[in-house]
């Protein structure tokens, strides 16, 4: 088809209000607010890539310092078969409660507000909804470098991404921005910003009224 005939719209995307505190989430985790908290939104398919990430987090465990609480990985998402193989390699690399496993999460929002980073592994990506949730909740997003991800965090956030099926580079994306807490919050602000101006409700009724405009008589 001619490119000239093609109309690109953004899915729109707002989070509805929490359901539940980030205190709340945290005390069912039992976690205190001390605890960095990093979290994958993601259903658990064949082309979503835990697999890397599991093995990132081993690294960022082994070098996390002493006398600092160590962080929690958060695994959000329906199980579409490889929950089993996940589990087994989070045990084999010894991660015991560093890993949880948490199911399908309806108060989205509210898982959102008690994590401090976005984290997103995959092998191949259209536009992960579960990333663009994060952007709207004010997470920073490390992730790995495919056209998907870089459509939703934009050329700004291009920097925090890391070639696919990559656990060193992964892990040492994911410590640079623990470490630092101005990038967290400024990286996301920036995400939030992104979501109102490119990914809002109100951008994508617009150009879908202009687009329908554009071809009536």
């Amino acid at each position: 088809m001619a490119r000239h005939k093609i109309r690109l719209i953004h899915n729109g995307v707002r989070l509805p209000e929490p359901r539940e505190s980030r205190a709340h989430w945290r005390q069912r985790w039992g976690l205190g607010e001390q605890v960095p908290v990093v979290c994958m939104l993601a259903n658990l398919s064949p082309h979503k890539d835990h697999a890397t990430l599991i093995r990132a987090w081993r690294q960022v465990l082994a070098d996390w310092p002493g006398g600092q609480a160590q962080p929690v990985l958060i695994l959000a998402g329906r199980d579409y078969g490889q929950g089993a193989a996940i589990q087994a390699l989070a045990t084999e690399s010894r991660l015991g409660e560093a890993v949880r496993l948490v199911g399908e999460v309806t108060d989205v929002a509210g898982l959102l507000r008690a994590t401090d980073l976005c984290v997103f592994s995959s092998l191949r990506e259209g536009l992960p909804n579960g990333v663009l949730e994060a952007m709207a909740a004010g997470l920073c997003a490390v992730g790995t470098d495919n056209p998907g991800m870089r459509e939703a965090v934009g050329e700004a956030g291009v920097p925090l991404l890391v070639p696919p099926e990559d656990a060193p580079a992964l892990a040492q994306a994911i410590r640079r921005v623990l470490d630092d807490g101005e990038l967290r919050r400024r990286e996301g602000t920036r995400n939030q910003r992104r979501i109102e101006e490119v990914f809002g409700v109100e951008q994508m009724c617009r150009r879908t009224v202009e687009a329908i405009r554009e071809v009536l008589p």
